[in-house]
C-alpha cells in the first residue's frame, strides 16, 4: 500500500490565490447593491485604509522596519489629487501615477538616512520626518490650499460617475483587491523573498549575497508609493481636504494607529488592513452616539493589540487560518466552534449598541 503525497507546486498556489482574490471581489461587490449609501461610504473608508495600511505589510510585514511615516506619503498623493484631478482635469490614474511619483524621492531622501537604522531607532527616525514633512511641505499654502484647504472631484470614467457612494466604493474595492495581488506578487518574486531574509537576520541575509541596505530601500520607496496612491483615493473620499491631519500631532498618531490596525489584522498578510480596518471604522460606527463607549473601544483595541503581539503574532488572519484548519479537519466540530465564536462576539455588541441607545 503507497501513500500518495500531494504537494502545491508555486503555479497552484497562485492559482488558488488568484480563486480566492475572485470570491472576495464577487462577495464584497454585493455589499454596496444590497446596503445604504453610507454603509457604501464606510466600505469605502474601509478600502482606502487598507490601501494604506498595505503600505505598512511592504515595509514593517515583509521587511520589519517599523515605519511611522506612510500617512505623510498618503499626504502627498491626497493634496496631488486635489491639485492634478480638480484644478488641471488629470484622470484619476495619472493623479495616482504621478502622486507615487512624486512620493519616490522624499522616501528616497528619508530611506537613505533611515535603512542605516534598526529597529526602535528606524522607527524614531520615520517619526522625525513625518513631523519635519509636515513642518514645512505641509505648511506650504500653495501646495495645501491654506487653512480653507483645497475641493477634490471624484472621478468619471466614461459613462460612469463615481461621485455616488455606491460607485465610488465599487472603484475603491477593483483597486484595493489589485493592489493585493500586487502585493502578493511582491512577497513571492525575488526581491520579496530577499524582503523576508532582512525581516528575519539581516547578518544571515548579507552572508547570502544579499544588498541588506538596497532591499530595505526598495521596500521604504515601495511602501510610500503605495500610501501616496491610497492618498489619492482618500482625498476623494473626502472630496474636501485640509492641510491638518498631516502635521503634528495628527500625524505621529494616525501613523501609530494605522500600524496597530494593521499588527491586529495580520502584519505579514495583505488581507490583514481590511480586517483591522474593518474592526475599527464599524465599531466607531455602531457606537457613534455613545461617546463614553469610544473611549472603551480605545481601551479594548490598545489590550487587543497587545495580546495580539503576545499570543498572535500572525494577527487575526492567522487566527482565521487557524480556525479554518480546525474546520477542515473536523467540519462538525469546528463549524459549531467557529458559529459559537461568531454567535458570541455578534450578541455582545448588539447588547453594548442597545446599552448606547
Amino acid at each position: 500500500m503507497s501513500t500518495k503525497v500531494i504537494t502545491l507546486t508555486p503555479t497552484t498556489q497562485h492559482a488558488r490565490r488568484g480563486t480566492a482574490l475572485a470570491v472576495a471581489l464577487a462577495a464584497a461587490a454585493v455589499g454596496p447593491l444590497l446596503l445604504s449609501d453610507f454603509a457604501s461610504f464606510i466600505g469605502a473608508r474601509i478600502a482606502v485604509t487598507a490601501i494604506i495600511g498595505l503600505s505598512v505589510i511592504v515595509v514593517t510585514g515583509y521587511t520589519g522596519q517599523l515605519s511611522l511615516m506612510p500617512y505623510t506619503f498618503a499626504g502627498i498623493g491626497v493634496f496631488v489629487a486635489a491639485h492634478t484631478i480638480t484644478g488641471w482635469g488629470w484622470p484619476f490614474w495619472f493623479a495616482a501615477a504621478f502622486a507615487a511619483a512624486l512620493s519616490v524621492p522624499l522616501s528616497l531622501l528619508v530611506g537613505l538616512v533611515a535603512v542605516r537604522l534598526r529597529g526602535f531607532y528606524f522607527a524614531i527616525a520615520t517619526l522625525t520626518f513625518a513631523s519635519a514633512v509636515g513642518a514645512t511641505l505641509f505648511e506650504w499654502d500653495a501646495f495645501t490650499g491654506g487653512q480653507k484647504g483645497l475641493p477634490v472631484s471624484r472621478p468619471v470614467i466614461g459613462p460612469i460617475d463615481f461621485a455616488g457612494d455606491r460607485a465610488y466604493y465599487l472603484l475603491c474595492l477593483v483597486t484595493v483587491l489589485l493592489l493585493v495581488w500586487m502585493v502578493m506578487g511582491l512577497q513571492d518574486s525575488r526581491i520579496g523573498r530577499a524582503m523576508t531574509a532582512v525581516r528575519e537576520n539581516e547578518t544571515a541575509a548579507a552572508t547570502l549575497g544579499i544588498n541588506v541596505m538596497k532591499t530595505k530601500l526598495v521596500a521604504f520607496m515601495v511602501s510610500g508609493m503605495i500610501a501616496a496612491i491610497g492618498g489619492v483615493f482618500h482625498g476623494m473620499l473626502l472630496q474636501h481636504v485640509t492641510r491638518t491631519p498631516y502635521q503634528t500631532p495628527f500625524v505621529e498618531a494616525v501613523g501609530v494607529t494605522l500600524v496597530i490596525l494593521v499588527v491586529v489584522g495580520g502584519m505579514r498578510s495583505p488581507w490583514g488592513p481590511f480586517i483591522g480596518a474593518a474592526i475599527i471604522y464599524v465599531q466607531l460606527e455602531v457606537f457613534r452616539t455613545a461617546l463614553f463607549l469610544q473611549y472603551f473601544i480605545a481601551a479594548v483595541t490598545a489590550v487587543a493589540f497587545v495580546v495580539v503581539l503576545l499570543r498572535l503574532p500572525d494577527g487575526l488572519v492567522g487566527l482565521i487560518k487557524h480556525e479554518a484548519a480546525a474546520v477542515r479537519r473536523a467540519p462538525l466540530r469546528g463549524g459549531v466552534r467557529v458559529a459559537l465564536i461568531i454567535a458570541v462576539n455578534v450578541v455582545v455588541l448588539y447588547g453594548i449598541w442597545r446599552l448606547s441607545r
